[in-house]
C-alpha cells in the first residue's frame, strides 16, 4: 500500500505537469483557430439531441474517479474533514484541466480535421510540436495513463473488500496480504477486466461499463433521498452540499443520459441492467444464508 501510494503520487504529478505544459504551449501555436465558447441558438438543438446525451458517456470517463476517494474512506486520516475536501478540489481541478485541454484541441486543429477522429490528442500535439514532437507527446500521453490504471487498481478492489467483510460466504475476497493489499479482490477485478477486453469491442465495453457506472451512481445518489426520509435524525458526519437541489440535478442529468442509452444502444444497456440485477440476486441469496448477528 505504501509503495502504491508513492507510485501513484509520482505518476499523477507527472501527468499533471504534462497536461499543464501541453495547455500552455498550445496557446503559442502558429495558426490558431477562431473559436467561440458561447453556444449559438442553432447549437441548442444539438445539446438536447440523443447523440449529445450518448456522447456524455465518453465525457463521463474523463471525470471517472472523481468519487474514488470515498471508496477508501476507511483508510483516510480524518475522513470527516479530508474526504469532502478531496472530492470537491479533485472534481474542480479535473474539470479545469478537462475544459482547458479540450479548448486547446479546438484552438490548435481545424474542426474539419477533428471530425470523426479518435486520436485528437495526437493531431493537436502535431500542430503544436511538429511531426516528431507529436509522436513523442503521444507516447508520453500513453505513459500518463498509467496513473489512471494505478488509481483504479488501488480503489476498485476496496469496494469488493468492504462488501465481502459483511458477507461470510465472500470473506476470502476481503483477505489482505502482509503489506495490506486486498489480493483476491485485485485478482477478481483483473479477471473481469480481461474478460471484457477479450469478449467485446472497445466501443461496446465503453457503453456497457458507462451505462452500468451511471446507473450505480444514480442509485447511490437516490439513496441519499431514501436515507434522509427513513432516518431523518441519523447522525451525519458528511453533509450533502446544496441538498436537495444538487442531487436532484444530478439524477435529472444522469436519467436523461441513461434514457437515451437504453433507446439508442439497447444491447449494451440490457447487459448493464442484467449485471445490476444479477448482483442484486446474488446479494439476496447470500444475505438469506448469512447467520443473523445478535
Amino acid at each position: 500500500v505504501r509503495f502504491g501510494c508513492h507510485f501513484q503520487n509520482l505518476f499523477t504529478g507527472g501527468k499533471i505537469l504534462l497536461i499543464v505544459v501541453f495547455i500552455v504551449l498550445g496557446f503559442f501555436v502558429m495558426n490558431p483557430q477562431n473559436i467561440t465558447l458561447v453556444p449559438s441558438r442553432s447549437d441548442l438543438g444539438s445539446m438536447f439531441s440523443p447523440g449529445f446525451a450518448i456522447s456524455l458517456v465518453y465525457v463521463f470517463y474523463a471525470y471517472s474517479g472523481w468519487n474514488s476517494s470515498s471508496y477508501i474512506a476507511g483508510e483516510i486520516l480524518r475522513p470527516e474533514r479530508n474526504l469532502p475536501i478531496s472530492l470537491f478540489l479533485g472534481a474542480a481541478f479535473v474539470s479545469l484541466c478537462y475544459c482547458l485541454i479540450n479548448y486547446i484541441f479546438l484552438y490548435t486543429v481545424p474542426m474539419s480535421e477533428l471530425s470523426g477522429q479518435i486520436d485528437v490528442g495526437y493531431l493537436s500535439a502535431k500542430s503544436i510540436f511538429g511531426q516528431r514532437g507529436g509522436a513523442m507527446m503521444t507516447v508520453l500521453i500513453c505513459l500518463a495513463l498509467i496513473s489512471s490504471l494505478s488509481s483504479l487498481i488501488m480503489v476498485g478492489p476496496r469496494v469488493t473488500q468492504t462488501m465481502s467483510e459483511d458477507m461470510k460466504s465472500l470473506r476470502f475476497l476481503a483477505k489482505r496480504n502482509a503489506r495490506g493489499a486486498p489480493v483476491f479482490a485485485i485478482v477478481l477485478q483483473a479477471v473481469v477486466a480481461i474478460f471484457l477486453t477479450l469478449t467485446a469491442t472497445f466501443n461496446a465495453v465503453l457503453t456497457y461499463v458507462g451505462f452500468t457506472l451511471a446507473l450505480f451512481a444514480s442509485l447511490t445518489v437516490l439513496g441519499v433521498f431514501v436515507l434522509r426520509r427513513r432516518h431523518p435524525h441519523l447522525k451525519r458526519p458528511f453533509k450533502t452540499w446544496g441538498y436537495p437541489v444538487t442531487p436532484a440535478i444530478f439524477l435529472l442529468l444522469y436519467g436523461w443520459m441513461i434514457g437515451y442509452l437504453v433507446i439508442e444502444r439497447p444491447l449494451p444497456s440490457v447487459f448493464g441492467l442484467l449485471t445490476v440485477a444479477s448482483g442484486l440476486l446474488l446479494y439476496k441469496l447470500l444475505a438469506t444464508t448469512e447467520p443473523r448477528r445478535s
